[in-house]
């Protein structure tokens, strides 16, 4: 008896992958995985929200600075105690992310479920900034997932800050939006 067995598509495998790093996150609001392929679809470096060397995690403390603050999501990234994933994956790989692929993947720490989220504002300034292509991002259980370029979530985050009205109090914010 021959068992053929179905070739998992590689985007799917790639968001496998970046699911099981998301599990090392120590972040109590949400557990975010990145990996950075290179062009040739070589694993370059992962990345998971959390503390920075060093210092306390957020799982270690018990408390969230964003959720005891009732900051509400896509605003005020300056006040979170970790580092996100994107900004993790791209410290580790430096300049080996020139013209790479990313794969996000957020998972509720509460449900275990997959939500769909995208890059902060701050994370995708630094996402084009080191040349990404393309950014995977999952958007449930199944893992389907949006491709989208960096310019895009770019301008995703700027719609989820206008949305929540924060960036219209500052000077020369309406230029942005």
């Amino acid at each position: 008896m021959v068992i053929i067995m179905t070739r998992i598509k590689k985007e799917k495998n790639f968001l496998q992958i970046a699911k099981a790093i998301s599990e090392r996150s120590t972040c109590l609001r949400m557990h975010v995985g990145a990996i950075l392929l290179n062009e040739n679809n070589h694993l370059i470096s992962t990345g998971y929200n959390g503390a920075p060397v060093g210092l306390q995690h957020c799982d270690e403390i018990g408390v969230c600075i964003r959720q005891q603050y009732e900051v509400p999501p896509g605003n005020r990234y300056e006040f979170c105690h970790s580092c996100h994933s994107e900004q993790n994956v791209l410290i580790q790989a430096g300049k080996e992310s020139y013209g790479g692929i990313l794969f996000l993947i957020s998972v509720d720490p509460k449900t275990g479920d997959v939500v769909e989220n995208y890059p902060c504002f701050i994370c995708s300034k630094l996402i084009i900034n080191a040349k990404i292509r393309w950014i995977y991002i999952a958007i449930n259980n199944d893992l389907d997932f949006v491709k989208i370029t960096p310019i895009e979530a770019y301008n995703k985050s700027l719609q989820e800050i206008k949305k929540y009205g924060n960036i219209s109090r500052q000077p020369g914010a309406e230029t942005l939006l």
